[in-house]
């Protein structure tokens, strides 16, 4: 019986949840079109090597040249043991919706380098 009153007492918050969601994301379509026509994006630079393992970045500008802009250096996450600059290209979403150009990162992970490698990578 504990059971049915928590998934009750759930249920309601979980659609609240994707009604916030949805009003959220109402024009997500128009904006990843603009994204991509307003937006370059320059991958895989290399910019260090260490332990036989390429660094790499990823830089999302503005196609046309204005006056500059802020940029965000953007490290993903995973406590410097797991993930990847690829697996976190929607957490770079935001900034880019605010006009800002993003400099995405791989660092070395703790499986190809001990610490403090991955640090001394960004």
């Amino acid at each position: 019986m504990s059971r049915h009153i928590v998934t009750l007492v759930f249920i309601p918050f979980l659609v609240s949840l994707v009604g916030t969601a949805n009003a959220q994301n109402r024009d997500l379509g128009s904006w990843t079109y603009n994204a991509v026509n307003e937006y370059r994006v320059v991958p895989n630079i290399t910019y260090s090597v260490a332990n036989n393992f390429e660094c790499k970045l990823d830089v999302y500008a503005r196609r046309n040249p204005g006056p500059p802009t802020p940029t965000v250096l953007y490290i993903h996450g995973g406590g410097w043991v797991a993930g990847s600059k690829e697996g976190s290209v929607l957490g770079i979403l935001p900034y880019l919706e605010m006009g800002l150009s993003v400099v995405n990162v791989q660092y070395r992970l703790a499986r190809v380098s001990p610490a403090p490698a991955a640090v001394q990578d960004c």
